[in-house]
């Protein structure tokens, strides 16, 4: 029996593509879309086997308004880069910058909800993105513009927002992590009255602090204290430990040895500066995996 002849799909500049691989990378949603309305998309699935795509395709509805999002889901490409190229070429180039600063994976996976520039800010506040990562020297947000969450990552940017207070941005349910307000943050005091394991770091611009327990067997003796002060003397911002009504200058391994800290010590973990929320977040890692003693 004679081998069918397999046609390829041309995207943009006339590229043939035949294979999935080689469609992601060259995706283009209108050349997709006119194959997918004159039947050849799913000719070209079924040629090539790709069963589980070609049965995707066959039950798609061109008149649902979802139906772009639902077309690029099928073969795995982001509907926003899919119909926006200069979009899609900024999200590369930001990865491409971030890669420089970092190898956190996770940080480089988040390119898209990323802002290096404000110019960055202003095409995800114009997509509707929730969660926006900040990454520079500092931003100018709208306070107009409600239910949103801004965390900085990598620094502290400042934030320069047309706003009085925390009231000012609870009320338009505006969140800020890791970044430096123009106004001294409220910490949420109330928090301390909830169970430890529900616990979560209090972070607002320069200030962090968090409510934590001594976990392990011989409490805080000479090596978790040794460990503890080379950990806190890492980062730049002035870092304070509160137990048993005192508040001592984590820095210090004979302020810290002074309090006693036994198994079951209730302490908060206070610091104030750039990178204060970093501080008290591998501060309070140590502390729970129990200076890694057990």
């Amino acid at each position: 029996m004679a081998r069918k002849n397999k046609f390829p799909l041309k995207m943009a500049n006339d590229i043939e593509v035949r294979s999935l691989d080689e469609l992601r990378q060259h995706f283009d949603i209108n050349k997709i879309v006119e194959y997918f309305r004159d039947g050849k998309l799913l000719e070209w699935l079924s040629d090539r086997y790709y069963d589980d795509e070609a049965e995707a395709i066959n039950k798609l509805d061109k008149d649902d308004h979802n139906f772009g999002q639902k077309l690029c889901n099928i073969f795995g490409v982001d509907y926003d880069e899919a119909v926006d190229p200069e979009f899609a070429k900024r999200v590369k180039q930001k990865r491409s910058i971030l890669s420089t600063k970092t190898k956190d994976k996770n940080i480089l996976s988040k390119a898209k909800i990323i802002a290096l520039t404000q110019e960055d800010l202003a095409d995800l506040l114009d997509l509707d993105v929730p969660v926006i990562y900040l990454c520079g020297d500092s931003f100018n947000v709208p306070i107009r513009i409600a239910n949103k969450k801004y965390i900085g990552i990598l620094s502290s940017p400042k934030i320069i927002i047309n706003a009085n207070s925390q009231n000012d941005l609870k009320a338009k349910n505006i969140i800020f992590e890791n970044c430096i307000l123009p106004f001294k943050p409220k910490i949420d005091t109330t928090k301390i009255n909830k169970p430890l394991d529900e616990q979560k770091i209090i972070s607002n611009g320069r200030f962090a602090e968090v409510l934590t327990v001594i976990k392990n067997k011989g409490g805080i003796h000479a090596r978790p204290a040794s460990i503890f002060v080379q950990t806190a003397c890492k980062f730049k911002s002035k870092i304070q430990i509160k137990a048993k009504g005192k508040t001592i200058d984590a820095k210090s391994i004979l302020m810290i040895m002074s309090l006693g800290l036994v198994k079951g010590t209730q302490i908060s973990i206070i610091a104030d500066g750039s990178d204060s929320f970093q501080a008290v977040t591998e501060l309070k890692a140590l502390i729970d995996n129990k200076f890694y003693e057990e």
